[in-house]
């Protein structure tokens, strides 16, 4: 049965480097909120479209930054779906979601290029 998708949600946090390397990227500001949330639950960018923003949860859960668990009764308001029963779910950090926060990948004008010498 089909899950029904809940509206977008408000990200209260600030934003942090992280997922895509960039601050303002929405998976990374997602995460870094989610990092911040006392019971690590994610919400989406207030600005992002509720389309766009299921398809970047479905995204972070698949790539394992984000895990999906039944609502707390004091955070339905930051369910992304519904599925069968009228059940509300969340999406939560997982472990290796902290880990892209806390070591994100260096943007490429970080990155020191250098170009090995011929081998003599």
């Amino acid at each position: 049965m089909a899950g029904k998708l809940a509206p977008s949600i408000i990200s209260a946090a600030p934003a942090t480097r992280g997922m895509s390397g960039t601050s303002t990227s929405p998976p990374g500001m997602t995460c870094s909120a989610a990092a911040q949330h006392e019971m690590g639950l994610a919400c989406a960018p207030k600005t992002l479209p509720a389309a766009a923003g299921n398809a970047m949860f479905r995204s972070l859960i698949k790539n394992n930054l984000l895990s999906e668990i039944n609502a707390p009764r004091d955070h339905v308001g930051l369910s992304w779906r519904q599925v069968e029963a009228g059940r509300w779910i969340v999406a939560r950090i997982t472990d290796e979601g902290l880990r892209a926060i806390v070591h994100p990948p260096p943007l490429a004008s970080e990155l020191h290029h250098h170009t090995p010498g011929p081998k003599t």
